[in-house]
């Protein structure tokens, strides 16, 4: 590569040098994760004159409309930041209230149009994660439905919802999923 005025390698997410600075990636013009919260996107410009003189490298910053960021915190607090500017970036978030919010996500979604996920992180999830030696075993599809129905609204299923599940359940045995 020392034989090249300059290498340009395709890209990764983030520009960088690879080991050379004239051996370059260009990273990408936008943000496609929330790993790329905090990457400065720009383009690369590469100036070249004469063959054997080093190149000259600058970046034009690319700025889009929308930005992806990461937002934790309570409910309110998360509703609070949102701004006439911001509101419509792309957000991944992380509510900490330890009631949680009844229907958070709708919540979110009237203030934040493109929420790519919504997490807890509170003492019963972060419970729930560190029992891992607690292994779950259900008998039924329906038996498993219920439990997670009580994990989501923190209510047993009526018997009319049981009703429905269970015509579902029957539904999806018959077809053979």
């Amino acid at each position: 590569v020392k034989d090249f005025d300059y290498v340009a390698l395709g890209h990764l997410h983030g520009r960088q040098q690879a080991g050379y600075e004239h051996v370059r990636y260009c990273g990408t013009p936008y943000k496609y994760s929330v790993s790329e919260e905090k990457h400065n996107k720009s383009i690369t410009v590469v100036a070249m004159t004469e063959k054997g003189t080093p190149v000259e490298v600058s970046f034009l910053p690319l700025t889009g409309g929308q930005d992806v960021r990461r937002l934790k915190g309570k409910m309110e607090d998360i509703i609070s930041l949102a701004t006439e500017e911001n509101r419509h970036d792309y957000v991944s978030i992380t509510i900490t209230d330890e009631e949680e919010p009844y229907h958070f996500r709708e919540k979110l979604k009237e203030v934040y149009d493109c929420l790519l996920d919504v997490r807890v992180d509170n003492n019963r999830t972060r419970e729930k994660l560190s029992d891992k030696s607690a292994e779950m075993v259900f008998s039924s599809p329906m038996e498993a439905f219920e439990d997670f129905f009580r994990a989501i609204h923190h209510v047993d299923m009526t018997g009319e919802e049981k009703e429905v599940i269970r015509i579902i359940l029957d539904e999806l045995q018959e077809v053979d999923v």
